[in-house]
């Protein structure tokens, strides 16, 4: 037993070390209840759609239900100007400036909308519900998403977790590799089992280890965050467990078709598990150069995003909607619908337009703002240069609309452009909201008036607005216009906070006719854009569409957390990967290792005949390279930036000629040993 504990030890220290990096990417990933994606810890969602019964029972309702099932239920409101979660039941004992119990909050919400559930929710207490005349449903939150987004995303976090278990197989690989003899003897004498349960037990030994000191040290403990934490982790140890068993499957197969001579006399036996293994050796280096990659990626987004912030700033106390998803807007009827029928649709769907105009049209210039992106030519699937559109003048009438103007036209309410003029040093003042419609046309573009207008002015066909509406101002060339959209920051693939060489088409809507042909266009924007916060309640609660709105959320707020989050997830990775290149150093120098040691009859002689062992050497080294530029190639092909690619080839290139000239000194200092049998 005291050899097998010897043999046991690196792969422990192994095991151990990469439980720890497993619990700490499942510790990462639960940032995603920091970003908005989940704005509170809750399993389920209760919609309240209808409440026929004062606020005071209500409410009261909904704080007997969290005693009775011991639980909580959030709310967002707005406190002294600042968003927070309103908490029936006991008040979390983490980040308490998030919550509050002032009742008064409340009073400026109607009663309907989203209430966050953390824990369960007996049926009695929906009956309660019930029997006070409350239509409600209850709905998962989908926070057992953050498994699927670890194992499924396409972020940092996903591709840092699956070159961890790649490396992690391929190092137990190594050190089973460098134990080969001794586990063919074991083979033989029937250890190999007790090795296994050793081994799966060590794995799980440190595996709660790891994951019980993260949780003493965060704040889950009596939340379902602690729940989710749990869920995540069972599913990456069944991923480690499976990839542990596949190793051990390869391990043995080998033992088993290689020749028990051929092991002992440090032949080379099995070339395919040897080439397998550098196939496995050359994924994990591309793997690592595509995380150094992202990582550098999101080091320079992170910067960016920090400067966005700073602009952001000026609008820290607007929020964003969550808004119902309207089948009435997106789903046409299936059959044909009789025209009383047609007529009720027509009337609901003017009613549901004509009402988000209203909730707009509630806030003042400044205490609103939406920004709509040049349409996308290739999403709309525009071929060739132009378009073709009803004319605004001739109703009727078809007209080609060019495409390269309908690519730079963004659409915005009145407060875009003005923080465009305040927030962006050396844009001129260029504001002006005397029309229903004002156009900012660039200089360069002044002689193509007549093809930029058309874009704008044909989804106001028969809107009741006439040519009379519209303005159109010259603005110099390098006006830069502020871009308010929460997706430009939180989308990795692209950060657009200043946008260059735009045309502006600013929207009055206070000016705007009161019928669906003039808003239709718009609708989507009312619902998408933020509102000053401290406004927002009342405006909710007076308002046709307060049914529509389930929740909002503030918009800096989210940005800020994401910003915070994403710089943690950025530096996770980086330490991980500084961890598992070590590890690599292990693979490649238990390979280099094992190559000479198969090698080490045919070297040793050569030396006793004063013949250079350099073919040799140098025929291990072509293997590493070729694995080298496999990986990189790899890298490149999954989009990694070719700058990283070839730094981290410099470096994998460096580290295989360091392991080669320890390697080759050891092998030169134990030769005598290794020709009596024994290996590196």
């Amino acid at each position: 037993m005291a050899k097998l504990s010897k043999q046991l030890t690196g792969r422990f220290i192994a095991l151990f070390l990469f439980t720890g990096i497993f619990v700490a990417l499942a510790f990462g990933q639960m940032g995603l209840f920091k970003t908005g994606e989940i704005p509170f810890p809750s399993q389920n969602i209760l919609y309240v759609s209808e409440v026929s019964t004062d606020s005071n029972n209500f409410y009261g309702t909904l704080e007997q239900i969290a005693e009775n099932d011991n639980l909580r239920l959030y709310r967002s409101v707005v406190d002294k100007g600042e968003s927070k979660g309103f908490v029936f039941g006991q008040l979390p004992k983490t980040s308490k400036e998030r919550w509050t119990k002032n009742s008064e909050t409340l009073e400026a919400l109607p009663l309907i909308g989203e209430y966050f559930i953390e824990g369960k929710m007996s049926q009695k207490s929906l009956d309660s519900l019930e029997k006070i005349k409350v239509k409600s449903v209850i709905a998962p939150t989908g926070w057992q998403g953050v498994v699927g987004d670890l194992f499924l995303g396409w972020t940092i976090r996903t591709t840092t977790f699956y070159m961890s278990l790649l490396l992690f197989a391929v190092t137990i690989y190594a050190l089973k590799m460098a134990k080969v003899k001794k586990a063919m003897i074991a083979r033989t004498l029937g250890v190999k089992v007790i090795a296994i349960t050793v081994e799966l037990l060590s794995l799980l030994f440190s595996f709660v280890c790891w994951s019980l000191l993260v949780i003493a040290l965060s704040n889950y403990s009596g939340t379902m965050l602690l729940t989710s934490f749990i869920f995540l982790l069972a599913f990456i140890l069944a991923s480690v467990l499976l990839v542990y068993l596949f190793v051990q499957f390869l391990f043995w197969s080998f033992i088993r078709t290689s020749q028990i001579s051929g092991i002992l006399k440090n032949k080379i036996v099995n070339k395919p598990f040897n080439y397998l293994w550098l196939l496995i050796i050359a994924l994990s280096i591309g793997t690592m150069t595509q995380v150094i990659s992202q990582a550098k990626e999101e080091y320079d987004l992170a910067q960016n995003r920090q400067i966005a912030l700073k602009k952001w700033e000026k609008i820290s106390d607007f929020s964003k909607l969550d808004v119902k998803f309207s089948e009435l807007m997106m789903n046409m009827p299936e059959q044909q619908q009789t025209k009383e029928e047609e007529e009720a649709r027509k009337k609901a769907l003017t009613a549901y337009v004509l009402g988000w105009q209203d909730f707009y049209d509630s806030f003042s210039d400044d205490d609103e703002l939406f920004l709509e992106r040049p349409d996308d030519i290739d999403f709309l699937q525009i071929d060739g240069e132009t378009t073709p559109a009803e004319d605004f003048k001739n109703p009727g009438k078809i007209v080609d609309l060019q495409s390269k103007w309908i690519a730079k036209i963004w659409q915005v309410s009145p407060y875009v452009v003005k923080l465009s003029q305040e927030l962006i040093e050396d844009n001129a003042t260029i504001f002006t909201n005397n029309k229903a419609v004002t156009v900012y046309i660039p200089e360069k573009y002044r002689a193509s008036q007549a093809e930029i207008l058309p874009p704008i002015t044909s989804h106001f066909v028969d809107s009741g607005l006439t040519e009379e509406d519209f303005e159109v101002k010259i603005i110099s060339n390098d006006f830069k216009m502020f871009v308010p959209i929460l997706s430009e920051i939180t989308n990795r693939e692209q950060l657009e906070v200043i946008a260059e060489d735009c045309v502006i088409a600013q929207y009055n809507v206070k000016k705007f006719p009161h019928n669906t042909k003039a808003t239709w266009a718009l609708s989507d924007n009312f619902q998408q854009g933020l509102y000053r916060q401290d406004k927002l309640p009342a405006a909710i609660k007076n308002s046709v569409v307060q049914g529509e709105i389930l929740n909002f959320s503030n918009a800096f707020d989210i940005l800020e957390n994401y910003q915070k989050e994403s710089t943690s997830q950025m530096k996770r990775a980086i330490f991980t990967s500084i961890a598992l290149f070590v590890a690599q150093i292990v693979v490649l120098f238990e390979f280099v290792k094992l190559r000479l040691a198969l090698k080490a009859q045919k070297i040793c002689v050569s030396q006793l005949f004063g013949i250079s062992p350099k073919i040799d050497y140098l025929k291990i080294f072509c293997l590493l390279v070729v694995a080298i530029f496999s990986g990189l190639a790899f890298a490149v092909y999954k989009g990694a930036n070719l700058n990283m690619v070839l730094l981290s080839g410099t470096s994998y290139l460096l580290m295989v000629i360091l392991v080669m000239l320890v390697a080759a000194y050891q092998f030169k200092k134990k030769r005598l040993s290794i020709l009596k049998g024994e290996i590196l």
